[in-house]
């Protein structure tokens, strides 16, 4: 696009770290004419800055909401649109589960799973990236523990659903992925050191405010869990007499994994019980400057009498840019472990069960003919919804009750 710093007026860059594409808005004053901005524009915007070494591209990604105010002769264009993350968001994802009795399963690791949902959106697994602990291989058969199959509307999802899977046959702790500001696909594991922990002082000049928050009004610490066939309920039952005693008896609702053993529903229930009997911390940060922080760096406030220690994860981050190059970073950080997680298994189990159910919902057809001597008992139906193309076809079907007349225009 043309050169936007003598027109620029604001921009936003939002990432967030339960969303796979970074967001931006600019707002520019300019006499150009209306064809240098249109939606399916690429813009690229390269920020300088004395907190930065070099020049570094903040953003680059598809323009796609356009807006003009030409209040007082004015022309002032609002610019809007993602970074390729945006792809991950429109487009579906399918993986046909297999009947094992007639047709051969097919199974795939986590990685190569991976590597075929991102096919088409642009973005590749990022430089460096560690490989993920274990290989585990999952199947296409929609009866196995280890499946992963089903229709999902957002390969978002599908990625989701499929470290779900990866974090319960791993025994990995949780962990969460995001789109880095190259655009590359990135992990990291949650609870744990990650070797990225970001420190600041309260003396820092740096920081234009920080605003933290202790919350207790989710507070769970009784947790009951039902694992094995339903006839058994078999259950696991785990509190916190700690919370209890200062908060009260409150209880979660309970949870049900049919799939599940007893070890693995005490370690779930116990995962849960951990992140939900304490308060939960969140906090923005504001900085001066442009900070290059991504979403998931760990922040300690060292010598922060109430707050020292806690471990806060970057949970979203946005840049602020304005007419007077006035630079601003701001943080949201969280210790909420339910705010940056994946969805969890019986999320992955409703996904194979919604491309079950459209794969065998009941189809309304219109009886095209029918025997008129009596000497068979199957009629012709055209169904138009057969095989989802929307084209329809013709079926020779059994009339197992009713009452048929084929009624000629």
């Amino acid at each position: 696009m043309s050169d936007i710093y003598r027109a620029l007026s604001q921009i936003k860059i939002s990432k967030r770290i339960n969303e796979a594409s970074t967001s931006f808005t600019v707002t520019l004053k300019t006499p150009l004419d209306p064809d240098e901005y249109d939606t399916g524009s690429t813009l690229e915007y390269v920020i300088t800055d004395n907190t930065l070494k070099e020049g570094h591209i903040a953003i680059q990604g598809i323009v796609e909401t356009l807006d003009t105010d030409y209040t007082d002769n004015n022309k002032i264009w609002g610019l809007g649109g993602r970074d390729m993350g945006r792809l991950l968001v429109k487009q579906g994802y399918k993986l046909d589960s297999v009947d094992t009795e007639t047709e051969t399963a097919s199974t795939y690791t986590v990685m190569e799973l991976l590597e075929i949902i991102l096919t088409n959106t642009g973005i590749t697994i990022g430089r460096g990236q560690k490989q993920l602990n274990k290989v585990i291989t999952l199947t296409t058969d929609g009866k196995a523990i280890n499946r992963y199959c089903g229709s999902w509307t957002t390969k978002q999802d599908a990625i989701n659903q499929l470290f779900a899977q990866y974090i319960r046959f791993s025994g990995a702790k949780q962990f969460k992925w995001y789109i880095d500001f190259a655009g590359q696909f990135r992990w990291f594991e949650l609870n744990s050191n990650r070797g990225r922990t970001t420190y600041f002082f309260e003396d820092d000049t740096r920081i234009i405010n920080f605003k933290p928050k202790k919350d207790a009004t989710g507070i769970l610490n009784d947790f009951i869990g039902y694992y094995g066939p339903e006839e058994d309920q078999t259950s696991v039952h785990l509190t916190s007499s700690t919370s209890i005693t200062t908060y009260g008896l409150c209880p979660a609702e309970p949870i049900t994994e049919t799939n599940y053993t007893q070890a693995e529903m005490t370690e779930r229930l116990q995962r849960e019980l951990d992140q939900k009997s304490v308060p939960i911390y969140t906090a923005s940060l504001e900085l001066v400057g442009i900070h290059h922080i991504e979403p998931g760096t760990q922040i300690e406030f060292p010598n922060n009498a109430k707050y020292s220690d806690i471990t806060w994860t970057v949970v979203d981050w946005s840049l602020n840019i304005n007419e007077n190059a006035q630079h601003t970073t701001s943080l949201g950080l969280s210790t909420d472990q339910s705010a940056i997680s994946i969805t969890n298994e019986f999320e992955a189990v409703q996904s194979i069960a919604k491309k079950e159910v459209n794969d065998a919902k009941a189809m309304t057809g219109i009886v095209t003919s029918v025997p008129t001597d009596g000497s068979s008992d199957r009629c012709n139906v055209w169904f138009s919804n057969a095989g989802g193309s929307g084209s329809g076809a013709v079926a020779s079907v059994r009339n197992v009750s009713g009452d048929f007349r084929f009624v000629g225009t």
